[in-house]
């Protein structure tokens, strides 16, 4: 599986940009406008939430969106990814190995998110 977002497009171990995809703008992104590997680990998190359950994991329900669409997906999303505690899905409590290895990369703290190697291992382990 192979994912791209050219958004965030780079060389190195880190990037200042907030030029991505607003749903998926991991914590440090919103605060800091920096991205790193981990960043990566927190995006991928919430794209595998969006397809085990249909709904994103952070965002705020009843938020009205503006004329201006990309500041309004930027309050919807990011700061929601930010601030919000990730919501349970009864779909995914049926898998709490799943549920965990989510919960794990969509930690706001980018230091405590799994490595790559980890997920993969994870998720290479499941059965569908």
């Amino acid at each position: 599986l192979r994912l791209l977002d050219m958004g965030m497009a780079r060389f190195g171990d880190e990037a200042r940009s907030l030029m991505t995809t607003p749903r998926y703008v991991a914590p440090e992104m919103a605060a800091t406008f920096t991205s790193c590997k981990a960043s990566d680990i927190f995006q991928l998190g919430v794209l595998l939430y969006e397809m085990a359950t249909g709904a994103h994991p952070f965002s705020m329900v009843d938020f009205r969106e503006s004329d201006e669409l990309r500041e309004s997906l930027l309050i919807k999303y990011a700061l929601s990814n930010r601030c919000n505690e990730i919501k349970l899905s009864p779909i995914l409590s049926a898998n709490p190995g799943f549920l965990g290895l989510l919960v794990k990369m969509m930690e706001k703290d980018p230091a405590k998110r799994p490595f790559p190697k980890e997920v993969s291992d994870v998720l290479g382990k499941m059965e569908v």
